[in-house]
């Protein structure tokens, strides 16, 4: 299969976000479940981080005593059954024993709470070319570390409606099409060319999509003239709030089930 075939290559998903049946899109309950969870294996991907500054035993037997506060928390506000096995695993092992990849993993899935948190109209979503770091913020906004927070929002959380939702994903998706295309070709394009050439184009595409010289633009830059890190940082941004913004329209009722690849049929 050459690379222009992968590009096109078809999801098996419906190719309209509005083609979606409401019924598999989560309620506004099991997304407030969804993002104290995030918000809650985020902190534990932080504590591990910590702990190579940890040098003592006391604060090494605290610093785990901290760890079994986050496996609590969920139980206590009732929402344990939205823990996955990964995530059960991540709050059961003890500090300093992370494999460093599930580290990684987990403090990316602070983008995803961010998606989350904007969706439940708690949060304001940083620009694509912005990571949610440090995710203090995005954590407070769902009431992390505050339990009658937690508990209001689980109790009376309220969603943006669908087309807000929708328009936030088909944005992800345009900004990681153009970020995964570079990453396999790395060279300028016409991407508002292309965009309004591609047979299922739609205006929204274009809305709020950062432009420099036609391009996808990063930062000050277009795509092609910004620094190679901070391209991949971004393309990382663009996979986990992809991630969380199909979830939140339905592709899958598991989180971590949901395929973050993108094609522009389906924006």
């Amino acid at each position: 299969m050459g690379i222009r075939d992968w590009l096109f290559r078809k999801r098996q998903e419906p190719p309209e976000a509005e083609q979606v049946q409401e019924s598999v899109r989560p309620a506004a309950r099991r997304v407030a479940a969804r993002a104290i969870v995030l918000a809650t294996t985020v902190c534990r991907a932080y504590l591990e981080m910590q702990r190579q500054e940890i040098d003592n035993d006391e604060d090494i037997e605290n610093a785990d005593e901290l760890r079994e506060v986050l496996l609590s928390w969920p139980e206590a506000l009732g929402i344990s059954d939205e823990l996955e096995p990964q995530e059960r695993d991540l709050l059961q092992t003890p500090v300093g024993t992370l494999e460093q990849q599930n580290v990684v993993k987990a403090c990316w899935r602070a983008e995803g709470l961010g998606v989350l948190a904007w969706a439940l109209n708690r949060f304001e979503l940083p620009p694509c070319d912005e990571p949610n770091i440090p995710p203090d913020r995005s954590q407070q906004s769902v009431g992390w570390g505050n339990p009658a927070l937690a508990a209001e929002l689980l109790k009376s959380a309220v969603l943006r409606p669908q087309a807000e939702i929708d328009k936030l994903a088909s944005h992800i998706t345009v900004v990681h099409w153009r970020l995964r295309q570079f990453r396999l070709c790395p060279v300028p394009m016409d991407y508002v060319g292309y965009l309004r050439s591609h047979p299922f184009f739609k205006e929204r595409w274009l809305q709020n999509l950062p432009i420099i010289d036609r391009d996808l633009a990063i930062g000050d830059k277009a795509v092609a003239d910004a620094p190679a890190d901070v391209v991949r940082t971004c393309e990382s941004i663009a996979v986990e709030r992809a991630i969380a913004a199909y979830w939140l329209r339905g592709d899958d009722p598991i989180y971590s089930n949901v395929d973050p690849s993108t094609i522009l049929s389906g924006a």
